[in-house]
């Protein structure tokens, strides 16, 4: 049976395969709803639109916008026609288009149906246009572009002239006039021509005269009207949405009650494109057709994309009023695109389907296997006889395929609007395809292939041009066939170039040409990979990371120039080195994985010959690719991996030429794209290269997982051994071999036994610490000893510290720097090192906290400051030396072990107690004993303890030892220790003193020679400085002492209280004279009782007569301010009196004038008290004869009478 005999309608029947809007004849129509396919979600779509329609009918609503949305070939414009069918109700050949749907059963929900009908019962007007075809080019770049496609087409539904909204106003005017009938008549009456307006006025432009004179004749308008009217003409019309929504809205109530219009629109969303003003004009057309008409006018419109995806990518507006308005969204996919062309298509006779089914039944596993695709996405094949009978002669995959093969060259590869406006369907090109194959027999199936020719007519230049060419090109098509196979495979891989997701493998193109269930695949495939040879030889396909791609013209050069860039072998292993030596597949570091997994090592890296970064001393990773002369070489590769001189791993990759040749064209295009040379001469070739730097990044990864696979199959080589294969992956295995080499390099890693960290060095030096007694590492510390001993000892005195650590780093050791820092740090608290900051020795003794001490090793500031020198051991007659002092000398008779530093820091810390005892003895008074002894002892203890190094302390101990034990006899012999010890001999030796300084103040009063004698034996006592055997002595003297002085003391303190009782009389006596007695007597007892109190207390014979002094000084200062007193009083009285007698003068005539004479105040004169000794004469008179006498007695004559003169008189003489 053919394939043209198995369909239940002719194959070759005329079919409307492309539903083109504005195209709607009765035949035509009437084929659309007959054959109208509603499948499963076409049934929801329905159910939706009319829910949402019938509400607008019993409600008023401003959601009266419908968004239906799908990409090329999901029957959007197809639905919208439907649509606009059922809302008219057009009768067709007949028959209401509701009634196709009822009477075929394509809707059998009723809440559908019944919306279905509900929606018929009212008028509806429907305004059907694809609004990209409608639009004035001129309007197109208006801000009002859409408002404008919406006013022309309403304007056309009534009638009206649409090209020019000024005269479709008027049209509007005159009809609401009742003048239009007579405007007609009267212009083709007027026409040269006589043309009915509606004809002619197309042509407006040429006969605005004839205009007007209608519009006069018909007394429409005054010819100045007329005038001013045709004028405006030439104006722009000033349109605006509120005025259009009114318009609608007047239109619609003119009309009845419940009357609806509807504006469906097709292809909106790519009207819009990106054009945020279009979006927003349709947005407010939307908002104010709902608010006017309260949803009787409704916006059905079409997009590629939904509203949502249309206004995220017009940025900067809120358009989510405009979602609000589209509340019925319907988003349309290609899911039973195949049911619609099985059912319009592909129905098959009885006996053709059950022979159809018979025959996949027999052939079911070959023919399944012979649909194979590579690739994450599904391609379907058969699922089962009756799928293979409906679908006969396609397989499944081609309806998905097919469809994005035309979206996508409707967007890359499409010459004008034919294609992108539907004129090519998937309909159509499956029956052209079935047609051109319709005399074959039913075990021929349709190859992919075949779908080209019902495409070529509408591909542009740059891809035909290719196609033509191979067609005509001698090497592709020897035979000068008019199909030639190759050609065919070209096409295939034209039709595949731009769609997502599929990669053009050489299996995939296999089954693309599958023309047969008898096909020999294996066979096919050998005729297709010759054909793709030859394609590529004559650089039209190209093979990339993802298969073969057809190539343009431009494409075909861009091809060749990147071929032309030359790549040499070395760089190909640099480029394999860079990606292989990457942190992400092999690290240049290496994690040991015993000792906690602390231990890092770093690989330098090489590939072949050619270093991979820095190069240092140390174990290498060796990469050996095909391109080395060492691949594959069993016993250059054990060489390589047992040079003592250069440890390293090799690793030899597998020797596949497919990575190397994949890496070399990524260098081929990345040379080309980074030569300036080469830089595109237009957009298309900037395209290109766009492209190929995307198809760069593919073949990289493309290259990284050849090369991680080439990693999988490596074999490694360690130490002239050769790694046994086993099912362990590449990395597992490098990780043993590091291991391996590690251990052998670093050998005294091994010596580690513990990890340490910094809080671990701070733990030596904290008293409490175990960790000082922690024996762990003690192999790897011995080595440190053994290095810093070894520099000592060749003559360089100190090691510095910095050199331990980078030793200990390297080969054999491979420490971490914090290893070798704990364990200087160890010997150092285990007083096997000294360690030097600065030059100044360290010394546990010093006044650091634990972290202060481990700084000096941990901090790198400190590290070049620091050096090291061996600890050497003490003699026994040193110890001995110490040990004597100790006990003899500070009393210190037990140490807490024998180790040479605690002897040291145990002595060390008795003399601190020593010297602290010593400063204060010092602090006592100066006049203490035996100073001189405790200096000495602090000059010699001081240098003991700032000596830090214990090895140069049992130097200096032992020189000092003599002079040590001879000032310790000293202390105890002259009894200083003893006097310092004791209160008791401190309190006599400080009675003493006091002795001393009274016998100084009180020596020219004393009048006896007693105390003077006991002064100086106690003098004595105390200079002699030993206080051994004194004491007793110098308490008597002080008791002797205290008895002399008291005698002569009180002697004295007789004298002087007489004598302030004289000068006490002789002032109380003149403030008696004087009559002040009242004012004085209080202060004259109080002051002179003072002075005989003080006497009374007095600590020395100074203190006690300098008291008659000042006995004489108050008695003075009283009778002085006595005097200043009564001067004061004469003073006043005088000036009363003065005052008394101005107030008494009276006239000559006054019978009463009496002259007052004033009393006188005499002051009184008080004899005054002379005292011997406030005379200007000598105390002491030196008398020889009658005529010194005479002489001395005159001067006090005259000093009496000078007295008397000054006193008014009268004195009181005391001798």
């Amino acid at each position: 049976m053919k394939i043209k005999d198995i369909f239940a309608k002719s194959i070759d029947r005329d079919i409307k395969g492309v539903i083109t809007i504005g195209d709607e004849q009765d035949a035509d129509v009437k084929q659309e709803l007959e054959e109208y396919v509603v499948t499963k979600e076409l049934r929801t779509h329905f159910k939706d639109f009319f829910a949402a329609y019938a509400n607008g009918i019993n409600h008023e609503t401003t959601k009266m916008g419908v968004w239906i949305s799908g990409f090329f070939g999901s029957g959007k414009s197809h639905f919208l026609k439907i649509l606009a069918y059922l809302l008219e109700n057009r009768e067709v050949a007949g028959k209401r288009a509701l009634d196709y749907f009822i009477d075929d059963h394509k809707i059998s929900d009723e809440a559908t149906l019944a919306n279905m009908r509900l929606a018929t019962t009212v008028p509806n007007e429907v305004m059907l246009f694809n609004i990209d075809s409608k639009a004035k080019n001129g309007n197109k770049s208006q801000k009002d572009a859409i408002l404008n496609v919406f006013l022309q087409v309403f304007n056309e539904q009534l009638g009206l002239f649409g090209a020019d909204f000024w005269i479709a106003d008027m049209e509007r005017d005159l009809i609401a006039q009742g003048k239009y009938t007579a405007f007609q008549q009267k212009f083709q009456e007027l026409d040269k021509q006589h043309r009915d307006w509606h004809s002619a006025r197309n042509a407006y432009a040429f006969l605005k005269g004839t205009i007007r004179e209608t519009l006069v004749a018909i007394d429409y308008m005054s010819p100045e009207n007329a005038d001013g009217f045709i004028d405006q003409l030439r104006t722009e019309y000033p349109v605006s949405v509120e005025s259009f929504a009114k318009l609608v809205n007047q239109y619609i109530e003119s009309k009845g009650p419940n009357y609806h219009m509807a504006f469906l629109v097709d292809e909106v969303g790519q009207y819009i494109g990106g054009s945020q003003q279009r979006m927003l004009n349709l947005q407010s057309i939307v908002e104010d057709l709902g608010t006017y008409t309260h949803g009787k006018a409704w916006v059905i419109v079409t997009s590629q994309q939904a509203i949502d995806q249309v206004t995220d990518h017009l940025n900067g507006q809120d358009f989510s009023k405009i979602q609000g308005r589209f509340n019925t969204r319907i988003a349309m996919s290609s899911a039973n695109v195949d049911e619609v062309i099985q059912k319009r298509l592909l129905a098959k006779t009885a006996e053709s389907h059950e022979l159809l089914e018979q025959t996949f039944t027999d052939n079911q596993h070959t023919i399944n296997n012979l649909i194979s695709f590579d690739g994450k996405e599904e391609r379907k094949r058969y699922e089962s006889a009756q799928s293979f009978a409906d679908l006969y002669p396609f397989v499944p995959y081609q309806i998905f395929l097919l469809q994005d093969t035309l979206t996508a060259i409707r967007e890359n590869g499409s010459d004008g609007k034919h294609l992108a406006n539907g004129e090519r369907s998937m309909l159509a090109v499956f029956q052209e395809s079935a047609q051109r194959l319709e005399n074959q027999d039913t075990r021929t199936l349709i190859p992919f292939s075949l779908f080209f020719q019902g495409l070529s007519h509408f591909l542009d230049h740059t891809h035909m041009i290719v196609i033509q060419r191979a067609q005509s090109n001698d090497l592709i098509n020897p035979n000068s066939e008019e199909h030639p196979f190759a050609v065919q495979v070209l096409e295939t891989l034209f039709m595949v170039k731009y769609v997502q997701d599929f990669d053009a493998t050489l299996n995939n193109l296999v089954t693309l040409m599958i023309d047969s269930i008898d096909v020999d695949r294996i066979d096919l495939e050998k005729r297709v990979k010759e054909a793709l040879q030859t394609l590529q030889d004559q650089n039209i396909v190209e093979k990339t990371t993802s298969g073969y791609e057809f190539l343009t013209d431009a494409e075909q050069d861009i091809s060749k120039q990147i071929q032309k860039q030359s790549v040499d072998a070395s760089e190909i292993s640099q480029a394999i080195g860079d990606f292989l030596f990457s942190p992400t597949a092999i690290s240049r570091r290496y994690t040991y994985p015993k000792l906690n997994q602390q231990y890092n090592f770093t690989f330098n890296q090489w590939v072949d010959d050619r270093p991979i970064g820095q190069i240092n001393p140390g174990m290498g990773l060796k990469l050996v690719t095909p391109e080395s002369e060492a691949s594959q070489d069993d016993l250059i590769l054990r060489q390589l991996s047992s040079s003592p001189d250069q440890p390293q791993i090799v690793i030899n990759l597998p020797n596949n030429r497919k990575y190397i040749d994949d890496q070399e064209q990524v260098l081929r295009i990345e040379k080309f794209i980074l030569n300036p040379r080469e830089q595109a001469k237009d957009a298309r070739s900037q395209q290109i290269i766009d492209v190929k730097k995307i198809e760069l990044n593919a073949l990289k990864e493309q290259v990284a997982r050849e090369l991680e696979t080439a990693l999988q199959a490596a074999d490694i080589y360690v130490q002239g051994e050769k790694l046994a294969a086993s099912k362990k992956d590449f990395f597992t295995q490098l990780a043993q071999a590091q291991e391996r080499l590690v251990g052998e390099v670093y050998r005294n890693l091994s010596y580690i036994e513990a990890v340490k960290q910094e809080n671990d060095v701070v733990a030596l030096f904290k008293q409490s610490s175990e960790m000082v007694k922690d024996e762990t590492n003690s192999h790897a510390a011995q080595k440190v000893f053994d290095r810093v001993n070894k520099g000592c000892s060749d003559g360089h005195g100190k090691v510095a510290y910095k050199s331990i650590l980078d030793r200990f780093k390297g080969i054999p050791y491979g420490y971490r720097e914090i290893d070798t820092e704990w364990l200087v740090a160890k010997l150092f608290a285990d007083s096997k090192l000294k360690v030097y900051v600065n030059g100044e020795q360290l010394n546990l003794r010093d006044n650091y906290s634990a972290n202060e001490f481990a700084n000096f090793f941990l901090k790198r500031r400190m590290i070049p400051a620091v050096q090291l020198e061996p600890r050497q051991a003490i003699s026994l007659q040193k110890r001995q030396a110490l040990k004597s002092v100790a006990q003899d000398v500070f009393n210190k008779r037990v140490f807490s072990d024998e180790e040479d530093d605690t002897l040291v820091n145990e002595l060390q810390d008795r003399m601190q107690d020593e010297l602290k005892t010593l400063e204060m003895y010092l602090r006592k008074p100066a006049y203490y004993p035996g100073r001189n002894f405790l200096e000495d002892g602090q000059k010699l203890i001081q240098p003991l303890l700032a000596q830090h190094d214990p090895e140069r302390f049992y130097d200096l101990i032992a020189q000092k030892e003599e002079d040590l034990q001879d000032w310790n006899d000293d202390m105890l012999d002259f009894g200083i220790n003893e006097f310092y010890q004791s209160e008791i001999q401190q309190e006599i030796w400080e009675a003493a003193q006091k002795k001393l300084a009274i016998y100084q103040d009180s020596e020219e009063f004393l009048v006896g020679h007693q105390i003077k004698q006991l002064n100086d034996q106690i003098q004595a006592i105390m200079t002699l400085n030993k206080p051994e055997g004194k004491m007793q002595e110098l308490k008597a003297l002080n008791t002797q002492f205290n008895d002399a002085y008291t005698q002569e003391f009180d002697s004295g303190l007789v004298e002087v209280k007489a004598f302030v009782q004289t000068e006490k009389k002789t002032a109380m006596r003149y403030s008696q004279d004087c009559n002040v007695t009242e004012d004085y007597a209080h202060q004259i007892n109080r002051k002179f009782d003072t002075l005989i109190q003080n006497a009374e207390k007095a600590p020395t014979l100074n203190n006690l007569y300098v008291i008659e002094q000042q006995a004489t000084k108050r008695r003075k200062s009283i009778t002085q301010a006595i005097d200043r007193m009564i001067a004061q009083r004469i003073k006043a009285q005088q000036a009363q009196t003065e005052r008394t007698k101005g107030d008494d003068q009276t006239p000559a005539h006054s019978s009463d004038n009496k002259t007052a004479t004033p009393p006188t105040t005499k002051k009184p004169v008080a004899p005054r008290e002379v005292h011997v000794q406030t005379l200007g004469i000598d105390q002491t008179w030196q008398l020889e004869n009658s005529a010194d006498v005479d002489a001395q007695l005159e001067r006090l004559r005259k000093e009496l009478l000078e007295k008397l003169q000054e006193n008014g008189g009268k004195i009181n003489f005391t001798l």
